[in-house]
């Protein structure tokens, strides 16, 4: 499956990111097979070409969740993210 990731570049505690296509088993500094755009996130800039994620989309590729929130910032995809949520059970609530 192909996956939209972030791969860090920049300097030390300066952290920038390129949007790119991969291989989902595969790590973002890899190669990869597309390159559509950055994200700095100290200043929280970000560039898309919005025409390569909506095509690659539509071929079925998916996101991560920090990419499908720059997508939805940037009006490429329309259903609002839905954010996972941990479930922590407190020992007194488990009882056997």
């Amino acid at each position: 499956m192909i996956k939209f990731k972030l791969k860090r570049i920049g300097r030390k505690n300066v952290p920038t990111y390129r949007i790119v296509l991969v291989e989902s088993t595969k790590s973002p500094k890899s190669r990869f097979i597309d390159d559509i755009g950055f994200y700095d996130s100290v200043s929280g800039k970000f560039n898309v070409d919005s025409e390569k994620a909506k095509n690659w989309i539509s071929k079925g590729a998916k996101t991560s969740e920090t990419v499908y929130m720059l997508f939805y910032k940037a009006g490429i995809v329309k259903d609002a993210p839905v954010k996972k949520t941990k479930v922590v059970i407190k020992k007194e609530e488990v009882k056997k």
